[in-house]
């Protein structure tokens, strides 16, 4: 093969094998610059949140918590020297040279441009607290909405006319309304008051007995907490005898009970009669009145085995009340009516109960955000530090600043760790200690409901 012939096939080999070359350059990188698209891409809104620290206002060495809270976090928050170095030696790269001739001046904004880089975020106090809530349950309500007051007065109004001696299944209904009466007084908590007001017990039947027999209305048991030996004296001390003067009797359980205001009382009263008032006072509007009272009264009206027409105005006595009527027609079913002043007792220290669990456990709940808070601070001024400590190291490895410039800002960073360390404990323990009074206060709040007829 002539010279010339062989060259030429030399040289066109030279030129495939320089395409092929050229071509797997290309495409490793097209494969570079694919893979770095991504980073590049995730780095930008960081490097522009970088572009644009002031880190000329800064507080080097914070004072309070107002200090700390008022510079923005900073791009690389969140994030340990390694894991993030590329990013910040690249920030790192284009600090300024730092040497020991530096001035103050010089040397704190180089101390304030790393803090602006590498600053934290610490949670404020409105950030820990802002979904505590110490409102603790209502006191409970009547089935009309009307809110029970924690001090319970219980007065029973009871007929003593002379009707009132007949027999329901073979004994006296005025038998079984002592029974009834004694037994559900026994059973009241202790806090509670009852009172026992009689009508009707003097004089007799007789049309020449009416206007004496009228006027009887008796407080035989003073309203006061439940003895047992006293209440029975009372029990004893009145017969069925007179006339029904059942208005005289409402308007003295009036004055009985005045002294309870309704605002801080729950005032109830059972009025039991075996018929209508037979005295010429009108039941009704003696009822209207007690309502316009500041006793504030939850009134049940019993008709004890009683006829038509005595059902009548005892309907119109609990209308005018906005009160319960109920019939009974034997002891068991008087006894019944009773139990809804033990019922109220009953919510009253279910109430009590709930609210005292919620207040300790919302209370837990503030406890437990506040040790978080303490957490959270002491990580964060740690790994503040620690990348602060971390770009010192490659400042002075890439001779960008020397061993002195890197003395004093270690120095700089040591005092400020142990600031950031004192505000934070400072400002955890205030948080905890509003909450600790918060709970106490509305602790109290309860009990004095319950205790001292306290309301909301």
């Amino acid at each position: 093969m002539p010279w010339t012939i062989r060259n030429a096939l030399f040289l066109l080999l030279l030129l495939v094998i320089s395409a092929c070359s050229n071509n797997t350059e290309v495409k490793e990188t097209t494969g570079a610059e694919s893979s770095t698209t991504k980073s590049s891409e995730s780095t930008k809104g960081e490097q522009e949140d970088i572009d644009k620290l002031d880190y000329h206002n800064i507080t080097m060495f914070p004072e309070g918590i107002d200090d700390v809270l008022a510079y923005p976090t900073s791009p690389f928050a969140g994030e340990t020297f390694k894991e993030n170095s590329e990013a910040i030696k690249a920030e790192l790269d284009n600090f300024p040279k730092l040497t020991e001739e530096a001035s103050e001046e010089e040397t704190n904004a180089y101390f304030k441009r790393l803090i602006a880089l590498f600053v934290e975020d610490y949670p404020g106090p409105e950030e820990v607290t802002e979904d505590w809530d110490f409102t603790y349950p209502d006191p409970p309500t009547t089935s009309d909405g009307l809110q029970l007051k924690p001090h319970l007065n219980v007065e029973i109004i009871l007929d003593a006319s002379g009707s009132m001696a007949e027999e329901v299944n073979g004994q006296p209904k005025m038998e079984l309304a002592k029974g009834a009466i004694d037994n559900f007084a026994s059973q009241l908590p202790d806090e509670a008051n009852v009172g026992l007001r009689v009508y009707g017990h003097k004089g007799t039947t007789a049309f020449a007995d009416k206007i004496g027999s009228c006027q009887s209305s008796e407080l035989f048991y003073e309203i006061q907490s439940y003895e047992s030996k006293t209440l029975e004296t009372a029990l004893e001390g009145f017969q069925p005898a007179g006339w029904t003067p059942i208005a005289q009797a409402i308007k003295d359980a009036k004055k009985d009970l005045q002294a309870f205001d309704g605002e801080e009382n729950t005032n109830l009263i059972f009025l039991v009669s075996d018929g209508k008032g037979t005295c010429d006072k009108d039941p009704v509007q003696a009822a209207e009145e007690l309502m316009d009272s500041n006793i504030q009264p939850i009134v049940n009206v019993i008709g004890f085995d009683v006829d038509e027409e005595g059902e009548q105005q005892l309907k119109s006595i609990a209308e005018a009340t906005g009160g319960i009527y109920a019939l009974v027609q034997h002891e068991e079913a008087l006894q019944k009516q009773f139990e809804r002043a033990r019922e109220i007792a009953d919510q009253w220290k279910a109430w009590h109960s709930e609210a005292r669990h919620y207040l300790h456990d919302e209370f837990g709940r503030q406890k437990e955000d506040v040790s978080k808070m303490r957490a959270t601070w002491k990580e964060n001024f740690n790994r503040e530090s620690d990348t602060i400590v971390s770009a010192l190291d490659y400042l002075e490895e890439s001779t960008i600043i020397d061993g002195d410039s890197r003395g004093a800002l270690w120095e700089m960073n040591l005092d400020r760790v142990l600031l950031l360390g004192d505000i934070g404990r400072i400002e955890a323990g205030q948080i905890y200690d509003r909450a600790n009074k918060a709970f106490d206060q509305n602790f109290d709040e309860v009990e004095a409901k319950k205790e001292n007829n306290s309301i909301r």
